[in-house]
């Protein structure tokens, strides 16, 4: 092997090392913009949760709001009644 080929041999490695690098690059760009859409998602999911569980919490705690038939507890039909 003459020196021509190894320095061309360690240019083209070199090159590939480069490419590579920017190809993780680009892939890091691209998993950091799914993970930001993948907060953003969780976040609304959350809101969403806490706002159903305040909208349940003020329906049990306040009088004033009608039974609804989910409100009311039935027995099941083979037991005996209490």
């Amino acid at each position: 092997m003459s020196g021509a080929d190894s320095d061309f041999d360690l240019s083209k490695a070199l090159a590939e090392l480069a490419k590579g690098e920017m190809t993780a690059s680009a892939l890091e760009n691209h998993l950091s913009a799914i993970e930001s859409q993948v907060d953003e998602l969780l976040a609304s999911f959350e809101k969403q949760a806490a706002a159903a569980v305040e909208a349940t919490s003020v329906d049990e705690t306040d009088p004033s709001q009608p039974e609804t038939d989910q409100d009311q507890k039935v027995e099941p039909s083979n037991s005996p009644a209490k």
